[in-house]
């Protein structure tokens, strides 16, 4: 039997995982990808996408995502209760 090892073996298929395994694969770089979670995981992890990560999606050229993106308050609270105190925006408005 022959096998044939990829040159690069990546630990965690997380964000940080599957990012660097996209930036291999854009420089022909073959990947391994292993994680210790046996089953992929079903549904939503998280509401937004993080102005970094809109950075990185733009670093691997998937502008289908940066298209996507719309702008979301990000909202204070007085302590301790619901009430809101006032928006606040992440993205800068030039």
């Amino acid at each position: 039997m022959h096998f044939v090892h990829p040159p690069m073996l990546i630990v965690g298929a997380g964000s940080v995982g599957l990012v660097a395994a996209l930036t291999l694969l854009q420089k022909d770089i073959s990947v391994r990808i292993i994680d210790k979670d046996l089953h992929p995981r079903i549904g939503q992890r998280g509401s937004r996408i993080w102005p970094r990560s809109l950075e990185l999606y733009n670093f691997l050229d998937v502008s289908d995502v940066n298209n996507l993106g719309i702008a979301a308050p990000l909202r204070s609270y007085k302590p301790g209760t619901l009430e809101p105190v006032k928006d606040s925006s992440m993205v800068l408005h030039i």
